[in-house]
């Protein structure tokens, strides 16, 4: 990467084209691949915004007649969804805002505070990128900054219990203990109930999902069962214990 870059930081005349399609098949390829393959998972397609980065900051750089039109726009794109999401946090979902039902409680206000910070630097950041100045691209490109830095600190309580598996696993994590069979139809719901349960033998049902190739072998076949065969499964293995679908 850093043989794309002349010695003042802009991309190399004589490689500008060349590396400007490498960056860009390097983005495209990955996200391709996993797409085929049906596993974009953010992990997965996270090396993909490296080059995307470098892409934009040789736009920036490029000296095209639309940067500065471009940038305008920008950043009154970027101060008005600062200024409407922090508008809407403060009058809408706090405590004593519009909503029927408030996504923060009177016992949130740190967490509030936190988000329209957050929010609030954005749209900073996209006025400040509305002066002029060389810099107007690396200001804009700040403006997620203080969300990233303050958007764990903000979610509410409500939003986490409402993602966290481990909550409704507490809930009925003795019965799913007591259970001889446990089958469930996702990988990640599988490896959260394995953790929970201190158990190894979750059964898959009627989705393999990123596991296909390990339940193709024939000594996994028996920790698969198939949405068209599982009354008959069921039927089976209710004579002898009951099971449980987390």
């Amino acid at each position: 990467m850093l043989a794309l870059l002349g010695s003042d930081g802009r991309m190399a005349p004589a490689s500008s084209t060349c590396g400007a399609v490498y960056l860009l098949s390097w983005v495209i390829l990955p996200l391709l691949f996993f797409s085929i393959a049906k596993g974009k998972l953010p992990t997965y397609i996270l090396p993909c915004f490296a080059p995307l980065a470098l892409l934009m900051a040789h736009y920036a750089h490029s000296g095209s007649a639309q940067l500065v039109r471009v940038f305008k726009v920008n950043g009154w794109i970027n101060l008005l969804f600062g200024a409407i999401t922090t508008l809407v946090l403060l009058v809408v979902v706090a405590p004593w805002g519009l909503a029927h039902k408030p996504v923060y409680t009177h016992d949130e206000i740190l967490p509030l505070i936190c988000g329209a910070l957050a929010f609030a630097g954005w749209g900073i950041m996209g006025w400040f990128s509305l002066k002029p100045g060389a810099c107007r691209w690396q200001l804009a490109a700040l403006c997620p900054l203080t969300l990233a830095l303050l958007i764990g600190f903000a979610i509410p309580q409500k939003v986490r219990d409402s993602n966290s598996r481990r909550v409704l696993y507490g809930l009925c994590i003795i019965e799913l203990a007591e259970s001889r069979y446990l089958l469930a139809d996702n990988p990640g719901i599988a490896a959260a109930v394995a953790w929970e349960t201190e158990r190894s033998d979750i059964t898959f049902y009627d989705a393999k999902g990123e596991l296909q190739y390990g339940l193709s072998y024939p000594d996994a076949k028996t920790r698969y069962v198939d949405g068209a065969a599982f009354a008959d499964w069921l039927r089976e293995h209710r004579r002898r214990q009951p099971a449980k679908c987390p």
